[in-house]
């Protein structure tokens, strides 16, 4: 039909003629033009449609709200007036919805007994902005919008509004119904109510969740795969074996966040969260007193004093803030527990108060059972956990026992930052049954919660923590409705590295098979040590003297008639090669390597503005040799290692490297992945390279040291004792050589380095460290003590076995008092160091120094004798072989733990979906609230059930449907695997 043309309808206006089909709904889909009549009986229910009404005098539509055809909406009665309405009675109304701002008119029911507006409101679905006579309300569909779009995208009130009133008009948005302060609380009061509704306090759930061990009108968001005795575990859970404690285990951690801070302003000390408490953030005077009881500038021990995170190290950036950021407290599914704002910085009675608030979700007892495991992971845990258990008797006497049984972790990532006993202490790698626990998923939710950061600074403190924990409950949602899927990924994940680091175990013990009965002696707790002291553990090398390649290699000659037997490596049936053979072909490759990193740091300087000129004839000279030393390599690996043959012929297949040697693979055992080296045979192989690598490491090193020496006086020289171009030429020149050898030289080292962590060596080693410009540097021997000097100490490299902290000057006046109020989150991550340099460069950066490299402490080519060689490799062997166990046992932790997690959150969503469906009561059918309410109970238990069914679906679908053996606990399971053949090691038979 075309616009204009009769109505269909057949009816007449006004003046007796028959109506025309001048408006049309764009918000219908396929909606056709009708008279205002046949519009006005469409929309009865659709209220909020917008009207277009077609203009003659502009030719095109324009768009008007209903009441505009002489229609006012009428509460009751299925949108017909109310008998006993007052004639005249309809009310000028604003209406908001998700298509704009309804300038329109209402008329409330009058019949007895009367509601008033707001009730009337809320039965059709519209959130009154007032209690009291409101002119203004806010459709459910909205309000549910706004706050998937707040959650989801971070979008502000403010902007969102700002939307919907340009949805209405996008040219004169300033003359259309600012609902915005009206909005801000509506949208407060929504979440709250959404939250008990969802939660089912509305339905009174807290009657079966609090004798189920919940805690009481609590509105957090409970880890269905966290243990919960009588919600999510097996009733045997108390008869669990102490070697398999693990899978009854909270994982916790801690983190502190600044950016969800709080500027000082004058804002409304009435507007209190209306949480109350019951969610994530405590009542705030009843925190607000706690606090009191501490001084701001309480002293508290630091154990790291030398991380950057300490003693308020930017107070600046927390100018003008009351709430300088906030602490958390999540378990290991990225679930929240609590959080608790922040004052300047992260100081321990903060942390204790948010920790305090996770463990009271839970209950004491059962958290006190002997079989209950709980793990704490917090990036100061070395000093946080000091004085944990007499801060809580003190403040929290109640839960002191709980803390007191807590083992206490450092994320990862950040203990990378701690004192080396840090690393042996606090780490989850050498900690038993702590599986894969590496603390670090604390930092996941800031990338959410951080977008908010610019909203709820500018709130006040009741409307920031009431926006935190929507968000936050959103969040937990989120990981609950996924947590089947997660679960079984890690599983997965778990399973295959447990299987390769036994497989790795199983090689090393055979390697090393006339020394692990002695190794296995050995204790494997890691002991607090002294005062002063450092951490004494079988994880931890006793290096005090480094070999060099040349001694390494001597070695390997004395041991070769020690090497007749033969030995079963993998697929491949060799007999054990001569050591002086397998010295001979690694020294060689070692040779053809430095050659490739000469040849490539040549073409680099290449195009260049460098002074030294690198020709054609010098390249193909040395790529000719370089050719000859490959060809002689590969004639030793066709009879040493004929295994790689098929990788050395496809090389040449696939790529054309005759003429570009320096980029040709070598294969030997580094160039293989642990597996593919197991596979060929080439561990026994890997070990001696490592071994030799150590020592050329240790060669580079010193040849590092006397070429930045060479350098170091060259420059003076040029400088005192020379004047005139020609001299200057021919010092420049030289200094030019000097340095490309330098350059060349660090090269090789940390090539080598590389080479080395493929063997293990850790990304962290206090001996083997990143080797830059600035670590060559060191205060002049040649002249006369400068200014200064006591106070400019050797650096790092040259203290490679002092440790981490070698050559660092101790903390001296202020800097020895430390306080609690620490900053982790502002550590800024260290920027990459430039490894190549030009001599410009070296005088640049050198000025700047005053702190001497680390490798001018380095105790490198130490005269050792065999035994003493000997004693060292030995050593290395067997740290080697307990990290290469305790890898294998947390992998398979791991793999015990996530089953057990799926495990409770499949019986979690089937108790839930019980729980929803005995809040259902029976009801008189009249009773419309309480049919509503039944009717929502029954789909919040379907919805647990189906995400019941999906779980356990998945679980039978990925192979590990025998867990749900009712009759058979969990741990019986986990042990019988345990004794599968693959899975027990000589050792320990």
């Amino acid at each position: 039909m075309s616009v204009g043309e009769d109505c269909p309808c057949g009816r007449l206006d006004t003046g007796g003629t028959r109506t025309k089909a001048t408006i049309k709904c764009m918000d219908c889909s396929l909606s056709a033009p009708a008279c205002s009549l046949c519009f006005i009986d469409e929309h009865v229910a659709r209220y909020t449609h917008w009207a277009n009404i077609w203009n003659d005098e502009i030719g095109c539509y324009t768009r008007q709200d209903i009441s505009c055809l002489g229609y006012v909406i009428n509460l009751g009665h299925g949108g017909r007036p109310c008998p006993d309405t007052i004639p005249n009675s309809d009310i000028f109304f604003h209406i908001v919805d998700t298509n704009g701002v309804h300038n329109t008119k209402i008329r409330f029911c009058g019949c007895l007994p009367k509601l008033d507006r707001a009730s009337q409101l809320l039965k059709h679905q519209l959130f009154p902005a007032t209690m009291s006579r409101p002119t203004m309300a806010f459709t459910f569909r909205l309000m549910d919008f706004y706050n998937v779009v707040h959650v989801e995208g971070k979008i502000s009130a403010y902007d969102f509004i700002g939307s919907i009133r340009r949805t209405t008009d996008n040219v004169f948005t300033h003359n259309v119904t600012d609902p915005y302060p009206q909005f801000r609380l509506v949208s407060r009061v929504w979440t709250l109510l959404a939250n008990l509704k969802q939660q089912g306090h509305y339905h009174n759930i807290n009657e079966v969740l609090t004798p189920l061990g919940s805690q009481r009108d609590s509105l957090v968001v409970a880890c269905p795969a966290c243990p919960q005795p009588m919600m999510n575990m097996e009733p045997t859970w108390r008869d669990t074996p102490c070697h398999l404690r693990h899978i009854n285990q909270h994982q916790w951690t801690t983190d502190g966040n600044f950016h969800l801070n709080k500027y000082t302003k004058n804002t409304d000390p009435d507007d209190v969260s209306i949480y109350d408490g019951r969610a994530y953030f405590p009542p705030d005077n009843q925190y607000q007193t706690y606090l009191k009881k501490f001084p701001k500038d309480s002293k508290e021990k630091v154990v790291c004093d030398h991380l950057k995170a300490l003693e308020k190290q930017q107070r600046k950036k927390f100018k003008n803030m009351d709430v300088t950021g906030v602490v958390q407290v999540q378990c290991s599914h990225v679930l929240v527990k609590s959080t608790v704002d922040l004052q300047l910085g992260e100081r321990f009675a903060n942390t204790d108060y948010a920790l305090a608030m996770a463990i009271r979700q839970h209950n004491i007892t059962e958290l006190l059972d002997e079989s209950m495991d709980l793990k704490e992971s917090y990036d100061i845990n070395c000093g946080f956990s000091v004085n944990a258990s007499s801060r809580f008797d003190a403040n929290f006497p109640e839960l002191a026992a709980v803390v007191k049984k807590m083992s206490w972790l450092i994320p990862l990532v950040h203990i990378q930052n701690h004192k080396n006993n840090c690393m042996y202490l606090f780490s989850s790698s050498y900690s038993k049954g702590a599986g894969h626990f590496h603390g670090e998923t604390a930092e996941m939710v800031w990338a959410e919660s951080n977008q908010l950061g610019a909203q709820t600074r500018q709130m006040n403190g009741g409307h920031r923590h009431d926006t935190i924990i929507n968000a936050t409950s959103d969040w937990n949602w989120k990981k609950i409705a996924n947590m089947a899927n997660a679960l079984m990924s890690d599983i997965h994940r778990a399973k295959a590295l447990f299987t390769t680091k036994r497989e790795i175990l199983k090689s090393l013990t055979d390697l090393y098979s006339d020394r692990v009965p002695l190794w296995n002696k050995a204790d494997r707790t890691v002991c607090p040590p002294k005062s002063g002291k450092e951490v004494q553990c079988v994880y931890r090398q006793k290096s005090e003297k480094l070999p060099s390649q040349s001694r390494v290699y001597e070695l390997m000659l004395e041991d070769d008639d020690r090497q007749e037997q033969a030995e079963e490596y993998g697929n491949w049936t060799l007999s054990r090669q001569s050591k002086a053979v397998v010295a001979g072909l690694l020294t060689l490759g070692f040779s053809i390597l430095s050659m490739q990193r000469r040849i490539q740091l040549k073409l680099e300087q290449r195009g260049k503005n460098t002074k030294r000129q690198v020709t054609d004839a010098e390249l193909a000279k040395e790529r000719a040799q370089l050719s000859c030393k490959i060809q002689k390599l590969r004639v030793i690996q066709k009879d040493t290692t004929p295994q790689v043959e098929p990788y050395v012929f496809d090389q040449h297949v696939r790529t054309k490297l005759q003429d570009l040697p320096e980029h040709e693979v070598l294969y030997l055992p580094s160039d293989f992945l642990e597996n593919d080296r197991i596979s060929l045979g080439l561990v026994e192989m890997g070990e001696d390279q490592r071994k030799l690598a150590e020592g050329a490491a240790n060669d580079a090193i010193l040849r590092v040291q006397k070429l930045a020496k060479v350098l170091s006086n060259s420059r003076l020289a040029k400088k005192a004792d020379g004047s005139g171009q020609a001299y200057q030429t021919r010092a420049t020149a030289t200094e030019t050589e000097i340095v490309f050898k330098l350059d060349l030289a660090i090269k090789d080292y940390n090539d080598l380095r590389r080479l080395l962590m493929k063997f293990g060596l850790p990304d962290n080693d206090s001996v083997y460290r990143p080797l830059a410009l600035v670590d060559t540097f060191r205060k002049p021997t040649a002249t006369n003590r400068n200014l200064g000097d006591t106070y400019r100490n050797d650096g790092p490299l040259w203290a490679a076995n002092a440790g981490i902290t070698a050559g660092a000057r101790p903390p001296t006046g202020s800097q020895v008092s430390m306080t609690s109020q620490v900053a982790t989150q502002t550590t800024k991550p260290m920027k990459r160091k430039d490894l190549s340099f030009t001599v410009d460069k070296y005088v640049t950066l050198i000025a700047y120094q005053n702190i001497d490299g680390w490798i001018w402490s380095f105790m490198g080519r130490a005269h050792m004798s065999s035994q003493d060689l000997q004693d060292y490799l030995d050593e290395g062997d067997r740290v080697q072989w307990f990290r290469a166990e305790a890898e294998k046992e947390r992998w398979q932790e791991e793999w015990e733990m996530r089953q057990a997690d799926y495990l409770r959150c499949v019986r979690y969503f089937k108790k839930m979906g019980q729980v929803w469906m005995s809040l259902v009561t029976d009801v008189l059918r009249d009773d419309s609230v309480q049919l509503g309410m039944n009717a929502y109970a029954r789909k919040q238990a379907r919805m647990y059930t189906d995400m019941n069914e999906y779980a356990v679906k998945l679980l039978i679908g990925e192979g590990y449907g025998h867990l749900l053996d009712g009759e058979k606990p969990l741990y019986r399971h986990l042990d019988e695997v345990r004794a599968l053949p693959e899975n027990v090691l000589s050792y320990k038979s």
